[in-house]
């Protein structure tokens, strides 16, 4: 609602033509000052592996991607439809990360083998949009993999990083909200212009 009262303002300023504004883009805001803070939380708050635990799809994804992001890849997040079994892609020059993410809001839940299904089968669509790039696999959740997803990532080449791996992932590459929340809201640039077309 916020961004909405924003962007009809700014609309309203363009069409002023003694006070016009040009174009309305994402870089006109303060994404603080746009994006409301879930449960209250401080957008510069340093992300937790309780939080993480906590954290709804979109988000945990985009924490995905700011997470191998500070591995020093440019890292960009797949359409929510559509994304051929991977949700983050991350490049390194002629190195690649496959990212598929996958979370649960149930404690100690054990996933089975879908996510190492969705990655393996998106491969071949990212190495033709990338055909430079040498991939690696991988699957991380904010829980924990079954004996069949262990057994189906070794035969395939797949990484699974669970729960454990990414308490030491965020102890090591410290994060915050804000850095989430940048790249959830990064599209806008590709969908604000588009939706005047």
């Amino acid at each position: 609602m916020k961004l909405d009262r924003l962007l009809t303002y700014k609309r309203g300023l363009a069409e002023d033509m003694l006070n016009g504004s040009g174009d309305v883009n994402p870089g006109d805001f303060n994404i603080a000052d746009v994006v409301p803070a879930a449960d209250s939380l401080d957008i510069d708050e340093r992300v937790t592996l309780d939080m993480a635990l906590r954290m709804s799809w979109q988000h945990f994804e985009c924490l995905a991607g700011v997470l191998w992001t500070k591995q020093g890849y440019d890292c960009y997040r797949t359409p929510g439809a559509a994304d051929n079994g991977v949700d983050v892609v991350a490049l390194a020059s002629s190195k690649g990360k496959l990212l598929q993410a996958k979370t649960s809001g149930i404690q100690g839940t054990a996933l089975n083998w879908d996510a190492v299904k969705e990655v393996v089968a998106g491969e071949a669509f990212y190495r033709r949009r990338h055909p430079m790039v040498d991939f690696e696999k991988i699957c991380i959740t904010n829980q924990f993999f079954n004996r069949q997803a262990h057994e189906n990532a070794t035969l395939n080449s797949v990484t699974l990083l669970d729960q454990t791996h990414l308490g030491k992932l965020l102890g090591h590459h410290p994060v915050t909200m804000l850095e989430v929340e940048r790249m959830l809201y990064s599209e806008w640039s590709d969908i604000l212009p588009n939706q005047h077309r």
